[in-house]
């Protein structure tokens, strides 16, 4: 009896079946494992759209740039600007 007294002890069985799986903290027990989980998928989804952002500078959007920073003059410009414009 002394034994058995102290094994439930051990694995939580304070006397009632089943109280040492969890079951006596009721809904409570599944709120920190769901928001540690939520909290996973939040960090895991952002690291992975941080990483597959796509350019969507186009042609279009680099020869302006190029224009905008004196690259090149006007007359050239709008000759790459024709060009790129005529393959659409």
């Amino acid at each position: 009896m002394y034994n058995d007294t102290l094994l439930r002890l051990a694995n939580g069985n304070y006397g009632g079946e089943g109280y040492w799986m969890g079951a006596h903290h009721g809904p409570f027990m599944w709120i920190v494992p769901v928001l540690i989980i939520i909290a996973v998928i939040a960090v895991i989804s952002r690291l992975w759209r941080s990483d597959h952002r796509v350019s969507k500078n186009t042609a279009l959007d680099v020869l302006a740039q190029r224009f905008a920073n004196g690259e090149i003059d006007e007359n050239e410009y709008r000759e790459k600007r024709n060009v790129l414009k005529s393959r659409h």
